[in-house]
């Protein structure tokens, strides 16, 4: 008999949501049952991105304070799956208790650090991870982190960086030039306007770039929120007469043409599980200049091969790496990623 799988998502629209869907789209292949509930006031950007033939409905909350979890038990007693899955911090200790309340197995994967979290969200974790019957750790400092922190037993971890769907990644970067202006250079960011993005720190280097070069133009792809944040984007921009040259442009259903059109890609985090973003401009063979938010970070990107790195908040030396990182020929640096057939056999595993 086939195995039903319920995916839980939220209903935003970054690299750990993407990713819970194509770990979807993996068991759908090797006839798992796939279905979604996703979790928020509407299904919101995410819902674009789950395939049709897949079943999908809404769990409407406002806050994850309002008797969420019993919610869950509801919606999984009524799905009855054989397991649940769940790939947001927030929201997978409430899953958990849900599904043991259910009798169904539980796969929750980890897409930030533990020492990240707020003190309510890893008392939450150290509570209810031990009962999880598979955690995914996107990298093995994640891994060691989990263990100690919260007294899981190392068998439960399972060690697997995000896949990636390169023929679906390369066809969608072909799609269309969104550039208008061609003799300009292009640096882009992509992520949510958030602190942990850290696009403040990317403005002020961009500023000093801009001195350099005065055809530049940075581009930050991802949606906005119209928060304090936002308002001290927007001030620094003006504070430093860059309002011609820094480009606000919003969510894109396709983000990877503007990382293929531009001419550098910059990651520019405060934090990060698994940069899926960075990945993608690398099999892209874009120039790369990250800060190392993660220790990943190291191993992913070589000086002077596929770009440069610099430490966290450090803006000078992120401006000198964005100047450095023109001249560089780039060369592909393997990324190891777990694949779909590993995907499939931890959840037949169950």
């Amino acid at each position: 008999m086939k195995k039903k799988v319920l995916f839980f998502l939220p209903s935003s629209c970054g690299g750990a949501e993407r990713m819970t869907i194509l770990i979807a789209k993996f068991l759908k292949e090797a006839d798992f049952i796939a279905s979604f509930v996703i979790v928020g006031r509407e299904k919101g950007d995410i819902f674009k991105f789950i395939p049709q033939d897949m079943p999908v409905q809404l769990l409407r909350v406002y806050t994850i304070w309002e008797l969420v979890t019993l919610r869950l038990i509801k919606i999984i007693r009524s799905e009855k799956p054989d397991i649940t899955f769940c790939s947001l911090m927030y929201l997978n200790s409430r899953v958990i208790f849900a599904s043991k309340i259910n009798g169904c197995k539980t796969v929750v994967r980890c897409d930030n650090s533990f020492k990240s979290l707020r003190f309510d969200n890893k008392l939450l974790i150290r509570l209810s991870y031990p009962f999880a019957d598979r955690i995914i750790s996107q990298t093995k400092e994640m891994k060691i982190e989990f263990v100690s922190s919260c007294k899981i037993s190392p068998c439960k971890i399972e060690v697997m960086q995000n896949p990636v769907d390169v023929n679906i990644l390369l066809e969608k970067a072909e799609e269309y030039n969104p550039y208008t202006f061609l003799d300009e250079l292009k640096y882009v960011a992509v992520g949510r306007i958030h602190p942990s993005k850290g696009f403040d720190i990317l403005i002020k280097s961009f500023y000093l770039v801009k001195k350099r070069k005065q055809n530049a133009h940075l581009y930050i792809v991802g949606k906005i929120f119209y928060n304090e944040y936002y308002k001290k984007l927007e001030a620094l921009v003006k504070f430093y007469k860059l309002e011609t040259s820094v480009h606000f442009v919003g969510f894109q259903e396709n983000p990877y043409v503007w990382i293929r059109y531009a001419d550098v890609f910059v990651l520019s985090s405060r934090l990060e599980g698994l940069p899926n973003v960075l990945i993608d401009a690398m099999y892209l063979q874009k120039k790369v200049v990250a800060i190392t938010c993660v220790p990943i970070i190291d191993r992913l990107i070589q000086d002077g091969i596929n770009g440069y790195k610099s430490p966290a908040e450090d803006y000078i030396l992120l401006y000198e790496n964005m100047i450095k990182v023109l001249s560089l020929k780039v060369q592909l640096v393997p990324y190891i990623c777990s694949t779909k057939k590993e995907f499939i056999e931890l959840f037949l595993s169950l």
